[in-house]
């Protein structure tokens, strides 16, 4: 990747001073300079950093930040918001999600609850990495930091049964947590992992927590984001819980009439559930990501596995996690939320996981649900700073 360093450091002096490297016409850059515009600046980071792999440092003090960041977001560039220092902000140029990645897929055979193919992009050298997304995402919900992780390890990111391009096959018997592990299972040792590191959001974690209960040693280390135990949410909810996680009850109930009403709007239900579930934005999502969650939400069949998922967790998670109240999964274990999410108001999460877990470390990361989106810098840190630990 290349770096630009653009310094543009202003006084109260009109003939500015200008220090500048890279790509961007120092004729606009000099412009821009002396008209202090977010709007064009925006427009000139946009069109020097289009899809390239870039980290651009920005001084512009007599600019206002937050709008400047906002702008750069309507733009389609990630920014940091935890980088402004004296040294400007960290912008990140726009890249190809999952840059350099293989994209395949494994099939898994029947094991007595239907036969999947199983989607994923894999890519980067290291002891493997499995991370798994949750609901009503795909793979490309990790795209911000699986590059960076793909550094140290080799990471495959797939979808699960049911979401994105995996298989989606029909009854509600296949999407309990564990068909869904054991379809991840399988992809691992077909690619060669018997052993391997577990990340898991939203659904995504809760299939990697019964994936340590039936296989733990099948898991090196199991990280899981934003959730509590399934069974425990269930088997004690509160009102609280119950308005901002009714989606859980909706989408349960019998089929059609859920997927009927979804259809009717699947773009209006789903940005729903994306902005709606703590402090996250719909610009906090990369345009392609959007585009890839939307083709599959707007799939019928997509749906209504999604449905059946939840109706799953009613119907055969909670007896099956009421056989397991009494196990700790052993591996070393990272319990992640979202400082300002539903979990983090209605539980304490620091400790909701101490009966389920032998020895875990914990990490609150600013932002709501959503967090790997909305701050993937922090998330990467926390979830680095584990892995290294072991």
């Amino acid at each position: 990747s290349r770096v630009l360093r653009d310094h543009l450091n202003t006084t109260a002096d009109p003939a500015h001073q200008l220090a500048f490297a890279g790509s961007l016409d120092p004729a606009l850059a000099r412009a821009l300079l002396d008209s202090f515009d977010p709007a064009r600046c925006a427009r000139i980071l946009a069109a020097s950093n289009e899809r390239a792999p870039t980290t651009l440092r920005v001084n512009l003090r007599a600019v206002d930040r937050p709008r400047l960041q906002r702008i750069l977001a309507e733009q389609g560039i990630e920014t940091a918001p935890t980088r402004w220092s004296r040294a400007g902000l960290t912008v990140r140029g726009r890249r190809a999600m999952f840059e350099g990645f293989e994209r395949t897929e494994i099939d898994v055979p029947d094991q007595g609850f239907g036969a999947a193919r199983i989607h994923l992009r894999r890519g980067g050298d290291g002891p493997p990495l499995l991370l798994l997304h949750g609901n009503p995402m795909s793979h490309v919900a990790w795209h911000k930091i699986a590059n960076e992780l793909a550094e140290r390890f080799h990471v495959v990111a797939a979808d699960l049964r049911g979401y994105g391009a995996s298989g989606k096959p029909v009854g509600v018997e296949h999407y309990s947590f564990r068909e869904m592990g054991a379809d991840q299972l399988h992809l691992m040792a077909e690619l060669g992992f018997e052993k391997f590191h577990l990340v898991g959001h939203d659904r995504g974690a809760r299939t990697a927590h019964r994936m340590a209960l039936d296989a733990p040693e099948r898991i090196q280390s199991l990280t899981l984001m934003d959730i509590v135990p399934t069974h425990l949410l269930l088997d004690d909810l509160s009102k609280e819980v119950a308005r901002a996680y009714y989606h859980w009850f909706f989408l349960a109930q019998p089929s059609p009439f859920p997927e009927k009403l979804i259809l009717s709007d699947p773009d209006g239900f789903f940005q729903n559930s994306l902005t709606g579930w703590g402090s996250a934005k719909l610009t906090d999502y990369a345009p392609e990501q959007l585009e890839a969650y939307r083709a599959s939400w707007r799939n019928m069949d997509c749906v209504r596995a999604m449905c059946d998922d939840y109706r799953a967790a009613i119907d055969y998670d909670f007896a099956i996690d009421a056989q397991d109240l009494h196990r700790l999964v052993t591996v070393p274990s990272l319990v992640m939320w979202g400082a300002d999410g539903a979990m983090a108001k209605a539980y304490d999460m620091s400790t909701i996981w101490k009966d389920r877990l032998s020895h875990y470390t914990t990490a609150a990361v600013e932002g709501g649900h959503f967090f790997p989106d909305t701050a993937p810098d922090d998330t990467l840190q926390a979830l680095s700073a584990f892995l290294r630990s072991l």
